[in-house]
């Protein structure tokens, strides 16, 4: 492609974009357009990667006075430095990505994910397809992240040399943004980041109590926020203060801390011993063993990342973890007449999904434990029969109706109306919704209370709520390995 043709096609762009208006497109029309717009996008910032990489080969970018080939990229293009370091990496590692390049050249992938799949790719080329495919298939950008950074760290002829690069790169650096928010970067290795998590837990769970109590609720992050002034405070005067800086607190302001985040009603000031925390290593018995990780063998701290085998090795001498090991096949395989999980089956649920099941939802934080067949209706609590789901899509299925696809593992979830709905199919092995087809939820609707007969083969008396909590009302809130394995309750 010339020169001028993108120079006639960024007139025809002006044009268009000078003439938009999106309050004359219906809303399909107007989501048709968000596709093909990002897809365009997605385009121009792979030519723009890979021209920039053509004069940073070359001493043009010195004209400028710029120090770096990155800094002169910023500079043209308006983005930050790390921005364009990353797009100048990226570009030189397509020429060896064929199937990488082609579908960043076609707008199928972001530049986000062209980067990542590019350095998981680059280390393990084998893994180039498959990585390609999840993005196209609608994985978020934190499951691509996760599943491309265990694949780097498969691949490491050495990673115990890489941990040994990182700690040496290690740093925490501050700055102040254009709103004159104070800011904190902090880059360190797994097991230290796990560290910095332990520490921080108990306090993000005393601001998330103080905050239900109050009946506000906020983002996780701000939690993590007011923890990690708290903790500070605590290490400089030894006393709390509330997380809006407003006073000393005492033992009064402080409510009971959920199970595992110290003693209830203490304040974090007062308590000069640190609570005992709970992490989950999860670790393939063959890598411990052999004393590296193989294929897609797992070596990592749950919610953090993978580790070296020695690094696990040295954490199985400490008493704050968990451990799973599992030898290729089911973690655990137990039948509880509970209705919640037991420790054994919630610690093997983290295991096998750390995250949300939801395909493309990758959140991991106060996950919940949900019955695919509701507890009523088997009166067993068994691990093939339990799902993560986070609070916005645990309140979908049972308030909406929505419901996961039939299967097992990361999988799409769908309105009622959609033909994939295991009430639509005719199925009932998904989700446990052993209901008849029914219309959406509607909270306004009278009727919507009254008890709805589903066709079940097995329990044919068995009668739903509309509504009902498939994870038996008392729905387990279980959070991130390393950010609170215990169950609290959702604000």
């Amino acid at each position: 492609m010339s020169e001028m043709t993108l120079s006639e096609l960024r007139e025809t762009m002006t044009a268009l974009a000078g003439d938009f208006s999106a309050d004359a497109l219906t809303v399909d029309a107007a989501e048709r357009v968000v596709t093909d717009a990002a897809a365009i996008k997605h385009m121009a910032a792979t030519i723009e990667a890979l021209a920039a990489a053509k004069v940073a080969a070359t001493d043009r970018w010195k004209t400028g006075g710029d120090a770096t080939p990155e800094e002169w990229l910023a500079r043209r293009t308006g983005v930050s430095k790390g921005q364009a370091k990353a797009a100048l990496r990226t570009a030189k590692t397509l020429d060896g990505l064929p199937e990488v390049a082609g579908a960043a050249r076609a707008g199928a992938l972001s530049p986000t994910q062209t980067a990542e799949i590019a350095d998981a790719a680059a280390a393990d080329p084998n893994a180039e397809h498959r990585l390609v495919a999840l993005a196209k298939a609608n994985a978020s950008v934190g499951e691509l992240r996760d599943e491309c950074r265990r694949t780097r760290a498969a691949a490491d002829p050495d990673p115990d040399a890489t941990n040994g690069r990182i700690h040496r790169s290690r740093f925490l650096r501050t700055f102040n943004d254009s709103e004159g928010a104070f800011n904190l970067h902090l880059r360190n290795t797994v097991a230290a980041g796990s560290t910095v998590m332990a520490a921080l837990q108990p306090f993000i769970d005393r601001a998330f109590a103080h905050a239900r109590k109050a009946g506000h609720r906020e983002d996780p992050a701000a939690y993590a926020a007011d923890a990690f002034t708290e903790l500070c405070n605590r290490t400089l005067t030894g006393v709390a203060r509330h997380p809006a800086g407003g006073g000393s607190a005492t033992a009064a302001d402080i409510p009971a801390a959920p199970e595992g985040a110290g003693e209830p009603g203490v304040v974090p000031g007062t308590d000069p011993k640190p609570p005992p925390y709970l992490g989950l290593l999860r670790l393939d018995l063959a890598a411990l063993q052999r004393g590296h990780a193989e294929g897609d063998e797992v070596v990592e701290i749950a919610g953090v990342g993978p580790i070296p085998v020695t690094t696990a090795r040295h954490l199985l001498g400490d008493a704050v973890l968990k451990l799973v090991i599992t030898n290729g096949v089911d973690v655990v395989n137990v039948t509880h007449l509970g209705r919640g999980p037991t420790v054994a089956q919630k610690t093997a649920l983290l295991w096998s999904s750390p995250t949300c099941t939801v395909h493309g939802c990758n959140r991991a934080r106060r996950l919940q434990k949900d019955h695919r067949t509701p507890w009523a209706t088997e009166q067993v609590t068994e691990l093939h029969n339990l799902d993560h789901l986070c609070s916005h899509h645990h309140a979908l299925k049972t308030n909406h109706h929505w419901a996961l696809t039939t299967g097992t593992g990361k999988r799409p979830m769908v309105p009622p109306d959609h033909p994939d709905h295991p009430d639509r199919a005719g199925r009932a092995d998904s989700t446990g919704d052993r209901r008849g087809t029914r219309p959406p939820h509607d909270p306004t609707d009278p009727a919507a209370s009254r008890p709805t007969t589903g066709a079940n083969p097995s329990r044919p008396d068995a009668t739903r709520r509309s509504g009902d909590d498939d994870s038996g009302g008392d729905s387990e809130h279980g959070q991130q390995p390393l950010l609170g394995l215990e169950d609290t309750d959702a604000a």
